[in-house]
């Protein structure tokens, strides 16, 4: 039924019910619609070759591409991610340009990466990954923004690492920089606290991405009450069809 049917020429407990009924359908909809939404979000815009420039490394010309560098250390050491991300979007973004495939823990807090650990901690351990961002030249920084808000800076780094359960944070490794055919310091270091591994080609993956429970509890909510605002006028209304009441 069209709501240009429920004319002023309908019975008003007739018209009542319609649009309930109505409601209650309309709220169906939504509350299916919801539950439809999928539970993988891909990234449309992938990474970009990883440019070169003479003089310059990789990571060098990434940065000079005003592209962002991606590396991901693991509590032992472990190289998980060393490569050019592109221009993304968010932190969660660069992971996945990176290969890195994530997972959540308490809303979108980031517990496991590539298996790493294999399974989120049930309790908090005193383990976590640190998410870091910096630049040629500078040191880390400890970001205090999500990876799902926080924008990577192009030309810059997104850095994480995992702790072990007797230190209370890390700090990723200063990464061997070479630009315009000299190597980039960051001040007060010295050659020994940079690293120059192997440069990873990890292909693209999806970002996760959390099912809306707020909004499908809204729908539910929407539901029960137009069902519950259905029950009673069928209840509370006339028998006889006459307007007014008992």
């Amino acid at each position: 039924m069209s709501t240009s049917t429920l004319g002023a020429d309908m019975h008003p407990a007739s018209r009542s019910g319609a649009w309930s009924a109505l409601l209650a359908r309309m709220g169906l909809a939504i509350l299916l619609a919801l539950m439809l939404v999928p539970a993988v979000a891909h990234a449309d815009d992938l990474a970009e070759p990883p440019p070169s420039s003479p003089g310059a490394n990789a990571v060098g010309s990434c940065l000079l591409a005003n592209q962002v560098w991606l590396l991901v250390v693991d509590v032992d050491d472990e190289i998980l991610a060393n490569q050019c991300v592109g221009t993304p979007a968010s932190g969660e973004e660069a992971l996945a340009r990176g290969g890195i495939q994530i997972r959540f823990s308490g809303g979108r807090l980031i517990c496991s990466m590539s298996g790493h650990p294999e399974q989120c901690p049930a309790t908090f351990t005193g383990s976590y990954w640190n998410y870091n961002f910096g630049a040629a030249g500078t040191s880390y920084a400890f970001s205090q923004e999500g990876a799902s808000s926080r924008r990577p800076v192009p030309g810059g780094i997104e850095a994480w690492c995992y702790n072990a359960p007797e230190e209370k944070t890390c700090t990723p490794p200063l990464l061997r920089i070479l630009s315009k055919g000299q190597q980039i310091m960051v001040p007060g270091a010295d050659a020994s606290d940079y690293i120059d591994p192997p440069v990873t080609a990890n292909e693209p993956v999806a970002v996760p991405a959390t099912t809306p429970w707020a909004l499908i509890g809204t729908g539910a909510v929407i539901v029960v009450a137009v069902l519950v605002l259905l029950w009673w006028r069928r209840r509370s209304g006339p028998s006889t069809g006459q307007v007014g009441g008992r």
